[in-house]
């Protein structure tokens, strides 16, 4: 015994205050224990924060997916919490008496159930902290980086948690690719529009915006995803030209993904260079070909030569 806790021992009898001597081991045991429900409580309270403030652009669609695959996780959490209510009606026998203790619940037994738990809780509390003035892209590649473990119990849950995290980051990418449609309100995509005139779309209308871009997609494929999405937009928009609707059914079937909503997600980065890789070279071949078949830009470019040769 410390002798700061010896002193306090002293100072406590001598008071006439009740004195219960409680072993270390047992000491550390409920102090682990009371840390589960501090970091509930942690997770709990961001949760509820952020819910309420929904839909503020800082909380966004990434930061309610986040919430929700959190919230879920925590049913674990009050499924154990059943089960173990139930187990502590069994009385523990005493020492004196014969009966199995095997059904009882001990503090050890309830540190052993709540192990498993406890890591998660832990890995949440830390995901917490880490996200709390991220958003987008940005908290998706923050929480990636947590992904990076070793252990399965952890690479396991960071995986089925960042599956629906970029659940609305997936869809996001899969309409800029597919149809040149960005529909992002709450500006949380790696790809920001501006408003700008019909002449200056594809020079100025996108561009990648580097501090949305997660980690687990490489520069030179953002770089990509912006380039296809720009040629069908401008397809859309400049051309009004329809038939980008057929490349894309055809980008994706030579690329082995759905043209449909929940076709791309977390752990799938081959089959996105895939669609990506595939799509841009069928936009851009449909792209050239409406150029100068539909719109003659060889011509053009031939006639404004002989007038600047010729006069």
């Amino acid at each position: 015994m410390a002798y700061r806790e010896f002193a306090d021992l002293i100072k406590a009898i001598n008071e006439g205050i009740e004195v219960v001597l409680v072993p270390k081991a047992t000491r550390i045991i409920v102090q682990k224990l009371c840390e589960l429900g501090w970091l509930f409580r942690k997770v709990k309270g961001y949760i509820t924060e952020r819910m309420d403030r929904f839909p503020a652009e800082d909380v966004g669609t990434v930061g309610q997916a986040f919430c929700a695959a959190l919230q879920d996780e925590l049913l674990g959490y009050y499924k154990l919490l059943a089960v173990l209510e139930a187990q502590a009606m069994n009385l523990i026998p005493l020492v004196s008496e014969n009966s199995s203790s095997g059904n009882s619940l001990s503090l050890r037994r309830l540190s052993v159930w709540y192990s498993e738990l406890m890591v998660k809780m832990r890995l949440m509390a830390v995901l917490v902290d880490s996200c709390k003035v991220l958003k987008g892209g940005a908290m998706a590649g923050a929480i990636h980086m947590h992904a990076q473990h070793g252990d399965p119990l952890v690479n396991d849950f960071m995986k089925r948690l960042l599956r629906r995290v970029c659940s609305p980051l997936f869809e996001v990418v899969r309409s800029w690719v597919l149809e040149g449609e960005l529909e992002d309100i709450f500006a949380e995509f790696f790809v920001l529009s501006q408003l700008v005139k019909a002449e200056s779309l594809w020079r100025e209308g996108y561009r990648l915006h580097s501090s949305m871009l997660p980690s687990f997609i490489s520069q030179s494929l953002a770089q990509h995803i912006l380039r296809t999405g720009k040629s069908i937009n401008f397809l859309r928009v400049c051309c009004d030209h329809r038939g980008w609707a057929d490349a894309s059914t055809e980008a994706a079937a030579a690329a082995g993904t759905s043209i449909r909503r929940g076709g791309l997600g977390y752990g799938e980065t081959d089959a996105l260079e895939s669609l990506v890789t595939e799509a841009a070279e069928i936009i851009d071949k449909h792209l050239l070909d409406v150029m100068y078949n539909q719109y003659k830009f060889k011509e053009h470019c031939l006639a404004i030569k002989i007038y600047l040769l010729l006069g």
